[in-house]
């Protein structure tokens, strides 16, 4: 007989995205000189020493150090950045609040260029798997996906209208999408080609998610619950 699995919550684990909606307060070199204060939206590490966070004012900023100090990188723009990811220590993307704008670096930060994706909708999250594959989400349930490093952006068909608060991709295949519709997880086995709804059981927005490979998988709501799947949710009978 085939076993029913569902997500399930845990209030006891450690809440992901820890420094979502961090506000920073405090010394963070700028240039080795001066110092920033700031509301970061959103982090990201590579390895246990280069890291990178954005937020309010077009800020990002570095560390070489695994945070023991930060320099302000120049953005070249004074939006709300909501999102960071590197998936390695040279290539990088973030989004924000600017007309559907990306900006890339293939230096580390050093140097930001901006990225026209063609859709002028606020974009909430993004994630890159290496240096070509990539998938940005935002508001009335945009997906987009570039194959290219974000020279080229194409829209991915989502099926709803809700906001779209975070994605994950533990590869270039699986992925899944959270937002403002009622506890509903979107998956795709296929880069997103296709997108289906999973229902979670759980009515709340989702503000963040993440997986660590095809199976394992966790999302978050601003509430601090946590709700966890080892199987993917392909099963949701």
């Amino acid at each position: 007989m085939k076993t029913k699995r569902k997500w399930y919550v845990r209030w006891w684990a450690i809440v992901l995205w820890v420094f979502i909606g961090l506000t920073v307060i405090g010394a963070i070199s700028d240039s080795g000189s001066e110092t920033t204060t700031g509301s970061v939206q959103a982090v990201t590490f590579t390895d246990a020493t280069h890291g990178w966070a954005v937020g309010a004012s077009g800020t990002i900023l570095a560390t070489t150090d695994g945070g023991a100090t930060w320099r302000k990188q120049t953005s070249g723009t004074t939006a709300t950045l909501n999102a960071v990811t590197f998936p390695d220590a040279s290539h990088g993307w973030v989004v924000g609040a600017s007309n559907g704008t990306v900006l890339a670096t293939t230096d580390g930060g050093a140097h930001w260029s901006a990225q026209t994706t063609g859709y002028g909708a606020t974009l909430s999250a993004v994630t890159f798997t290496d240096a070509t594959h990539g998938w940005a989400v935002g508001a009335s349930g945009t997906i987009l996906a570039t194959t290219d490093g974000g020279a080229t952006w194409r829209k991915q068909t989502s099926g709803t209208t809700a906001t779209l608060n975070a994605v994950t991709f533990p590869d270039a295949s699986h992925g899944w999408v959270v937002g403002a519709s009622n506890g509903t997880v979107l998956a795709t086995t296929d880069g997103g080609a296709h997108w289906s709804a999973q229902t979670t059981g759980y009515g709340a927005t989702l503000s963040a998610v993440t997986f660590t490979d095809a199976t394992h998988g966790w999302v978050v709501d601003a509430n601090g619950t946590i709700l966890a799947t080892t199987d993917g949710r392909r099963h949701l009978e």
